[in-house]
């Protein structure tokens, strides 16, 4: 099975700012160690105020958020797998909302298409996946609660002062993007806006931390799962955007050890 590959970037896109197949794992680079900030989604500017308007008896109008926000309580059940990259790829052309690239989607659909120099083959198979495409661009669509694939986190040690461990080598690093090494032709990436985040991981049960700092002593693997709500996607670099609504926490045997959400500000949100 293909497995996804991570990379760190130094993002040009708003960071703060890992489906419907089985999962796999991911290698992970990390570009940021800054704490983690709680923080909601910015808001696009109020173009129309003015001194003038400031004095005027109406009533502001509300401004809109800057993207869909995700419904924080949504249960993990209804949250479906990001397991290679056509399930990127569908979410990208369900999120933009430009006319599906027929030719880029077969190139990386189906292996038929790019095995062939034939024009009519290529023609004919086009002709037969358009419906199959069009249906999975509308499940896309309708599905934007997903779930990266289980991979390997890297933990710093416990600290005593902030009573919990900082993350190390995520894509959910501020400056990370993940991707799956299966693409074909184009590739299309996946990007955490709000990465700063997930920086510190608080771990408020002492044997709990006690079993992680001995398993980080000792160089065993800890797991992470990240769940996410797309909420949109940028043309440039093929790049669908989510915002991290919780992470599942896994320990070397791949038992869930805990899920952690961060407190927003107008929010609250057990972990």
């Amino acid at each position: 099975m293909k497995t996804p590959h991570v990379r760190t970037l130094i993002s040009m896109a708003v960071l703060g700012t890992a489906l419907g197949l089985a999962g796999c794992g991911s290698s992970h680079h990390d570009q940021s160690k800054a704490p983690a900030t709680p923080s909601t989604p910015s808001a696009a500017p109020d173009q129309g105020s003015s001194s003038s308007a400031s004095s005027s008896s109406k009533p502001a109008s509300p401004v809109p958020a800057a993207y869909p926000v995700p419904k924080w309580n949504t249960p993990l059940s209804d949250y479906i797998p990001l397991s290679n990259s056509n399930a990127v790829m569908f979410q990208y052309y369900a999120h933009t909302g430009i006319a599906p690239d027929y030719k880029t989607i077969a190139s990386n659909f189906d292996s038929h298409y790019m095995d062939t120099s034939d024009v009519f083959t290529k023609h004919k198979i086009i002709k037969e996946i358009k419906p199959v495409v069009d249906q999975r661009i509308a499940a896309a669509k309708a599905h934007p609660y997903v779930y990266w694939p289980m991979y390997g986190l890297e933990l710093g040690n416990y600290s005593f002062k902030r009573h919990g461990f900082s993350m190390q080598g995520t894509m959910l690093i501020s400056g990370g993007y993940a991707e799956y090494t299966d693409f074909k032709d184009q590739r299309f990436t996946l990007n955490i806006r709000n990465a700063n985040d997930f920086t510190f991981l608080p771990v408020k049960n002492q044997k709990l931390a006690q079993k992680m700092e001995h398993w980080i002593s000792n160089d065993d693997a800890v797991y992470v799962q990240p769940y996410l709500f797309i909420n949109g996607a940028s043309l440039d670099h093929h790049q669908v955007h989510a915002t991290c609504t919780r992470i599942n926490i896994y320990g070397p045997h791949k038992e869930l050890l805990m899920s952690y959400t961060p407190l927003f500000s107008d929010k609250k949100v057990s972990s």
